[in-house]
């Protein structure tokens, strides 16, 4: 046989594997992607990126999550976790458990449209998230989002396609 021929071949049968590998991957963690729709998560996350989701049990303060809103998927920022009491000051400074909270990801603080108790006592079951864009996000923030109870989420964002980057 050419090799020319076996090599063909042998890329055919590694090109399967890794497609193997990756459907196999996508059922078993149950990978979902998402396209970002607005500007919320500027600067973290633009408009139109590919992102990867993967489901966990528990959220921690910081992940991202995709989440049912509205028969749509939204996608925030977790800030408050079960039993956190989320406070929004005047100047935007968002406080848990009385500490403020460091938040690189923002480019400018902004309180927006609080129409929750502020501040916000977590209950058990549900998260309270914020859009990384406070200026223009539709968030916990609002009575009509409050809490994102546990069986509305659909995953935490790990990854952007788009731009090659894992997310912490």
């Amino acid at each position: 046989m050419h090799i020319g021929k076996k090599i063909s071949n042998l890329l055919v049968v590694i090109a399967f594997l890794a497609v193997a590998i990756i459907m196999f991957l996508i059922v078993i963690l149950r990978i979902t992607t998402f396209h970002i729709v607005g500007h919320s998560m500027n600067p973290t996350l633009y408009e139109d990126e590919l992102v990867l989701s993967i489901p966990k049990k528990n959220y921690e303060r910081g992940d991202i999550i995709a989440f049912d809103m509205d028969g749509t998927t939204a996608i925030k920022r977790v800030i408050g976790v079960p039993g956190d009491k989320v406070f929004i000051a005047d100047d935007g400074t968002v406080s848990v458990n009385g500490t403020p909270l460091n938040e690189p990801y923002i480019q400018s603080k902004a309180k927006g449209q609080v129409e929750v108790v502020n501040p916000y006592q977590v209950i058990k079951g549900e998260y309270f998230v914020l859009g990384d864009n406070r200026a223009d996000s539709k968030d916990s923030r609002l009575l009509k989002v409050g809490g994102i109870k546990e069986d509305r989420i659909r995953g935490k964002i790990v990854a952007s396609i788009s731009k090659f980057k894992i997310l912490k």
